[in-house]
């Protein structure tokens, strides 16, 4: 293969893909990040579509961490939503 040709979909790899190293100092700032956004809102701070994201986000990033720091975070998160959507209305 020429130095500005790309491989093809089956040329086999030379090494296996390394699995990815999951940063989970990371995404334990950016999911305490969101709990303090939702402590501290009277309203939700989010339009819809962000709102809708984190729903779908905050528990599979929260997941990544041990189940005993996971589960209470995912639960004041959902407790945190609900009270906002209840002010909403």
């Amino acid at each position: 293969m020429g130095a500005m040709e790309q491989p093809s979909l089956f040329d086999s790899l030379k090494e296996p893909a390394k699995p990815r190293v999951i940063n989970t100092r990371r995404i334990r700032v950016s999911l305490n990040y969101v709990l303090r956004t939702l402590r501290a809102a009277e309203i939700m701070p989010w339009h819809a579509a962000e709102a809708a994201s984190q729903e779908v986000n905050f528990p599979i990033y929260a997941r990544l961490l041990p189940a005993e720091e996971a589960e209470p975070m995912i639960a004041e998160f959902e407790r945190e939503m609900a009270r906002l959507r209840a002010v909403g209305r």
